[in-house]
């Protein structure tokens, strides 16, 4: 048996997504959040119907302003601890103690993740013990196991900083085979954003973000 953690906020103005709160509004910057979450849902319903989904939500509020966009065969749970690292490692913990062979966890505001970088990540977990999927920013969008690595989870990683992925690197290579998915970006910034309008890549985003980013090249003409 095989799981997929999606990690995701709740999306409620001026608690997700603030890096972009300035440049957006705070309630344009949850609606992107929900913009990838319906999107995600979309894309992880078409999955392998033999993968159990799990949703990960934060204390921001109401959880059902985020459970309320999956279809109700997804299960959900709250994070965790007070790092990313600790939250990251009890959510691997939580699903790993139902019994699943391999476990995939990844954020949600990846646009470009597709049902094949989370497939080539389960299948690398055939070789390896860890698999990840770096970002351009220096941190990591995805990170699958076949058991929980606590060593992946180091309290001296420098979370949500450029220097997270290389700093797990570092930590880990002795300790098991590392494999690599593709590099991908996730939105933290406006120079995010604008970037991902600029590449060119609009006929790989779902619906709901592309029809946000109509929006938002709107308003900059208006």
């Amino acid at each position: 048996m095989n799981a997929l953690i999606l990690m995701s906020r709740v999306p409620i103005a001026g608690k997700t997504k603030t890096r972009l709160i300035g440049p957006l509004t705070a309630q344009r910057a949850a609606q992107l959040h929900q913009c990838f979450l319906h999107d995600l849902s979309f894309m992880l319903s078409t999955a392998d119907s033999d993968l159990t989904i799990f949703v990960s939500y934060g204390d921001e509020g109401d959880p059902a302003l985020l459970t309320r966009i999956f279809p109700d065969k997804f299960s959900f749970f709250p994070q965790s601890g007070s790092t990313l690292g600790e939250r990251m490692q009890n959510a691997f913990a939580k699903v790993f103690a139902k019994g699943y062979d391999k476990v995939v966890l990844f954020g949600a505001d990846v646009p470009l993740l597709n049902v094949a970088d989370i497939e080539q990540a389960l299948q690398m977990l055939d070789d390896k013990q860890l698999v990840y999927g770096p970002t351009d920013d220096g941190g990591y969008y995805l990170v699958a196991m076949q058991q929980l690595i606590e060593q992946a989870f180091d309290p001296g990683i420098t979370w949500g900083s450029t220097k997270t992925f290389s700093q797990s690197i570092s930590k880990l290579q002795r300790v098991a085979e590392i494999g690599l998915i593709r590099q991908l970006s996730d939105i933290d910034t406006i120079e995010d954003l604008n970037q991902l309008q600029e590449a060119n890549a609009t006929e790989l985003l779902g619906s709901h973000l592309k029809g946000f980013l109509s929006q938002q090249q709107s308003r900059s003409y208006g």
